[in-house]
């Protein structure tokens, strides 16, 4: 729920914005963490600030020298955890999938087709 007491605006997730997330959570550090990304510190916070609106919550308490998850913020790590190493399985399965349990599925599609 917002501050004003309305419903929450629903904006597309992105990716990128939580996989940020996910290493400056680990970081605790916004240096190290764009280090890690490969992009810049300005960048980063923006990225950050997008993830903030887009869930509806504060995710980081930030002062010059320390960075702290909010309780939002470690309920969402917890999550991009379990998100990113899910999507390595699905990376995995793509590119070596599993065989089949047993047996082998057959499908015959019947075209109607005429006699000329």
């Amino acid at each position: 729920m917002r501050p004003d007491g309305g419903e929450p605006e629903h904006v597309a997730l992105n990716w990128g914005d939580l996989m940020a997330f996910q290493r400056l959570a680990a970081e605790l550090n916004f240096t190290r963490a764009a280090a890690r990304l490969s992009i810049t510190q300005p960048a980063l916070s923006v990225r950050i600030r997008r993830l903030e609106q887009s869930v509806g919550a504060r995710l980081l308490d930030r002062s010059t020298r320390v960075v702290r998850l909010t309780t939002a913020g470690r309920l969402l790590k917890a999550w991009t955890d379990h998100a990113a190493r899910s999507w390595t399985e699905v990376q995995k399965m793509m590119v070596d999938p599993p065989e089949p349990a047993s047996g082998t599925a057959t499908a015959v599609n019947r075209l109607p087709c005429r006699a000329v």
